[in-house]
């Protein structure tokens, strides 16, 4: 279950959602990471998750507690609230997460924040700093944002003012 940083309104749902079992997930997903080097980065797969981190600044327990957390989101999201699984399954593609050094020297991105973007394949993807990555209300929060991507009903994407309830209800 969802920890108590989570909306009221989303707990609420949580709460009386029918407990329906999680979804499997497509076998055999590729990877498509724009922002990872293997030669330089290791990749830990669970799932639709694939959760890439420097091998210097992070082990492979890192990436196995950020998947388990996305797994359990992806689970109450899709099985019990009814979203959709992001556009990344359809395309037979695993979902990247990068978890990362705001230092830098972990051949990732500088400058990134905490949050979901989109890649030049039109998927979303996570970046997580060190320390957000072990946040279990980050992880929920930044994860449900994996699911809402589409948003696309009318007044719900994510632009303008409207950007203030996908953050709200995440």
């Amino acid at each position: 279950m969802f920890n108590n940083s989570l909306p009221i309104v989303v707990l609420a749902c949580l709460a009386s959602a029918a407990h329906a079992a999680c979804p499997a997930p497509p076998a055999n997903l590729d990877i498509k990471a724009e922002f990872a080097d293997p030669a330089k980065h290791r990749v830990y797969r669970d799932g639709i998750w694939a959760v890439w981190y420097h091998p210097s600044f992070f082990v492979v327990a890192d990436a196995r507690l950020v998947a388990n957390r996305l797994k359990d989101v992806r689970c109450k999201t899709v099985a019990e609230l009814g979203l959709k699984d992001p556009p990344n399954l359809a395309d037979n593609t695993a979902v990247n997460i990068y978890v990362y050094d705001p230092r830098g020297g972990d051949g990732f991105e500088n400058g990134w924040g905490n949050g979901v973007g989109t890649n030049i394949f039109d998927h979303p993807y996570m970046t997580l700093p060190a320390g957000a990555h072990e946040d279990i209300a980050n992880l929920d929060h930044e994860g449900f944002h994996i699911f809402q991507y589409a948003s696309d009903a009318p007044g719900y994407e994510y632009s303008g003012d409207s950007g203030w309830f996908i953050e709200a209800t995440a």
